[in-house]
């Protein structure tokens, strides 16, 4: 969006992991793997067809927005 703001963030704690781990593979293995890789932060196994990693941050409470960037 060009007309998206961008603000900074204050958090309590913060984790990152790659969204593109959310979406399970065809086998409960796969399914694992992906969860292992995305809970411990890690970008995950390279596969064929695999997107390159989407980071998020999930924040955890008290949060404070700070100045617009």
């Amino acid at each position: 969006m060009p007309n998206a703001k961008i603000w900074t963030l204050q958090a309590a704690e913060g984790f990152v992991a790659n969204m593109n781990l959310l979406h399970v593979g065809t086998s409960t293995l796969r399914a694992s793997q992906f969860a292992h890789a995305y809970w411990a932060g890690e970008e995950g196994p390279k596969l064929d067809g695999m997107p390159p990693p989407c980071w998020e941050v999930l924040l955890c409470g008290p949060i404070t927005v700070g100045d617009e960037v």
